[in-house]
């Protein structure tokens, strides 16, 4: 599937908690994003997560389900419902965490497919 869609992630901020003995990672964000141009006449819904990328470990800090017509111009503000964690104490503080979008494609009738945008963004 060649697509030229893009997700953009402003306004980004984390919060790292310490409780012994690990770090939870807790992100929030703008999210806006067109995702319309991936619906036609066989998809029925996306599943479409964040992840959290950092120091080589990446985790799915937000999904969700959209159907059609649940698209228009996906544009948001979200509190990450899941957090990362990590028991190395400190490591979460000091890296710097990219966000990414991912698409699962979800067909009525078919095989599922990936897609991810062609942008992502650093949490400062």
């Amino acid at each position: 599937m060649s697509l030229n869609l893009t997700a953009r992630f402003m306004n980004s901020a984390k919060r790292v908690t310490t409780v012994t003995p690990s770090e939870m990672l807790e992100v929030s964000f703008e999210l806006e994003s067109d995702l319309d141009a991936l619906f036609n006449w066989n998809v029925r819904q996306l599943y479409v997560a964040v992840t959290a990328s950092y120091d080589g470990t990446t985790s799915i800090v937000h999904d969700e389900i959209v159907r059609r017509g649940e698209t228009e111009g996906l544009s948001k503000r979200i509190e990450a419902e899941y957090g990362a964690e990590s028991n190395n104490i400190g490591a979460l503080e000091e890296s710097e965490v990219t966000l990414d979008l991912i698409v699962n494609i979800m067909p009525s009738a078919g095989v599922l497919k990936w897609w991810r945008p062609s942008s992502s963004s650093p949490v400062i």
